[in-house]
């Protein structure tokens, strides 16, 4: 099975790849060697190749999604319309949603999601996993469960500026989900990829808290809580991992690197 992944640099798309590599047979070109905003370029990447599918994660805007530039919006569009111009050059296409399309539909870039989910629907074999927050040690420093561990690590505050509900995805049960639609057929449009049970950020901060030798302060700068982050669990045949195991794993892979 011949798979492309595009966004090749992102950390969704080489996450995928590194798990996924000795199984299909993956294609995961960064954008030099495919600029999707560039139609000379999808052309001549696409011409003599097909693909058994295209999971498409290139996207712009996804780590500053309350930027208000509008031409986020353009890109990303621009984007989605040159796959769907080649898509007699694959079977199934799996488009990487965000929770943005629902909560952030005032941003260029949770606009310019939502638009391309309400797209997708248009087109056979064309679906939508939505992610609201996905995690592991390889995510950005930055990102909520990664920095609360290394700052308990540190000995630092867990910090929080906002509680609110929020759903996250452990990358290896997002890629099982994933993997699932590689695998079938018959498959729904959309699905939001989250568990079942539903938690608040500051749970997150006490589960951290609880499972580290040490123990820190859970700082949360804004009283007044937040605008909920969530979305709608389907049950589907995978055997996920689950959020506490995920973190679980994730506390101890960043304990290890850092002795």
């Amino acid at each position: 099975m011949k798979i492309l992944i595009t966004g090749g640099d992102g950390y969704i798309a080489k996450s995928i790849t590194k798990t996924l590599w000795k199984k299909y047979y993956i294609l995961s070109p960064g954008k030099d060697e495919l600029d999707l905003t560039d139609s000379k370029s999808v052309d001549a990447f696409f011409k003599g190749k097909y693909f058994d599918v295209v999971i498409h994660t290139a996207i712009q805007g996804a780590t500053t999604p309350r930027d208000p530039d509008e031409s986020i919006s353009f890109w990303n569009l621009v984007m989605f319309y040159n796959l769907v111009s080649k898509k007699e050059y694959f079977n199934k296409l799996i488009n990487i949603g965000s929770g943005a399309e629902k909560y952030l539909t005032e941003t260029p870039y949770g606009y310019s999601k939502n638009i391309i989910s309400k797209l997708a629907h248009r087109y056979d074999n064309f679906h939508t996993l939505r992610i609201y927050g996905v995690f592991s040690e390889d995510e950005l420093n930055t990102r909520f469960i990664k920095a609360s561990i290394n700052n308990i690590l540190q000995g630092n505050p867990i910090k929080i500026y906002q509680d609110k509900l929020m759903d996250f995805i452990y990358m290896p049960d997002l890629i099982a989900v994933i993997e699932y639609f590689i695998t079938n057929n018959n498959l729904p449009k959309e699905v939001d990829c989250v568990y079942k049970s539903k938690v608040t950020l500051n749970d997150i901060a006490q589960q951290i808290n609880e499972i580290s030798i040490h123990k820190v302060p859970i700082n949360i700068e804004n009283p007044l809580p937040g605008q909920k982050y969530i979305g709608t669990y389907r049950e589907l045949p995978v055997d996920y991992v689950g959020l506490n195991q995920g973190i679980i794993n994730v506390y101890n892979k960043l304990v290890n690197e850092t002795n």
